[in-house]
């Protein structure tokens, strides 16, 4: 009897916590149907003249979305047709994550989001940004998706901590009206209805004064272009060397642009270890940088 007990305990957290199959026919019209109510949703809240009627499209696609996600199976549905929507799967393919931007008239905006878990039965995990809550400066701020820095996510590099999946997030923030932000930290699943973000896993050297951060940020003129991403060739994190238009102008981010150099993290016992001047030679995807060495320093957050 004992043995019959736990077999069946065994069968209910597997089928609880199944992993998605193949859309049935029926499954498949549902969110098809739903996938082209959010192509039109998703144009109204991008496109249109008025915040007002922005604001009510994205609110109308945030439901639409939720409603249709709980279609069983639905996290197999690849919502391939809905532009202005980031969906970015995670490596092991245990979940997805969605996010949105809404851009307000003063140029600032607000960042929707949601972890879809990889079951049959829905396992949403909302995101709420909170990112005007933070301080100037967050490198050293721990949060949860209750207080999440909103963000349109754009790449996942899944790292072991310890005991624990780490999957750093790699996100693009428009911010303001006169810089953008682009964002690395590292995210943790701690149930089915949190996750976490934040911890002490970029160890930056300057000075030969070491410094630990929780995350990583790199600010920049808001019509500069800059690089930020794994590069798998390299094995590390490689982005741009960036400095102000003007020497007085330093610590004020806004107004850093890059200079044509690189600089990198690579991963080593836990940590993203900060390489100051980085070479990316022979590298496809991305140019050689044209000047030897960084000037001046750099357009990461202290």
């Amino acid at each position: 009897m004992k043995y019959l007990f736990l077999l069946s305990c065994f069968i209910f957290q597997t089928q609880l916590f199944a992993q998605s199959k193949s859309l049935t026919d029926e499954q498949l019209a549902r969110m098809e149907k739903f996938e082209k109510g959010l192509e039109v949703l998703g144009e109204k809240f991008t496109k249109d003249s008025l915040q007002d009627n922005r604001q009510k499209a994205m609110y109308r696609f945030v439901m639409a979305l939720k409603e249709s996600l709980k279609t069983d199976n639905s996290f197999q549905f690849p919502f391939e047709n809905v532009k202005y929507m980031s969906i970015i799967n995670a490596p092991d393919k245990s979940f997805r994550v969605f996010t949105m931007m809404l851009l307000l008239d003063n140029q600032t905006c607000r960042h929707f989001g949601a972890i879809q878990l990889n079951r049959t039965k829905l396992k949403l995990i909302p995101l709420y940004d909170m990112s005007d809550t933070f301080p100037l400066y967050p490198y050293a701020v721990t949060t949860t998706n209750k207080n999440w820095w909103g963000q349109e996510y754009f790449n996942i590099v899944q790292k072991k901590i310890g005991k624990k999946n780490g999957y750093f997030m790699f996100g693009y923030d428009h911010n303001d009206l006169w810089s953008k932000k682009k964002i690395i930290e590292p995210m943790f699943i701690v149930n089915d209805s949190t996750v976490s973000f934040g911890a002490p896993t970029f160890e930056i050297t300057e000075d030969d004064k070491k410094r630990i951060q929780n995350k990583f940020v790199l600010e920049y003129k808001k019509d500069a272009s800059t690089t930020m991403n794994y590069q798998d060739i390299y094995k590390a994190i490689v982005f741009d060397h960036t400095h102000p238009e003007d020497e007085k102008l330093e610590g004020m981010y806004f107004t850093y642009i890059p200079d044509g150099t690189y600089e990198a993290f690579v991963w080593k016992k836990n940590k993203w270890i900060w390489v100051e001047k980085f070479a990316i030679n022979n590298n496809p995807s991305m140019d050689t940088a044209p000047i030897p060495s960084p000037q001046g320093k750099s357009g990461r957050l202290k």
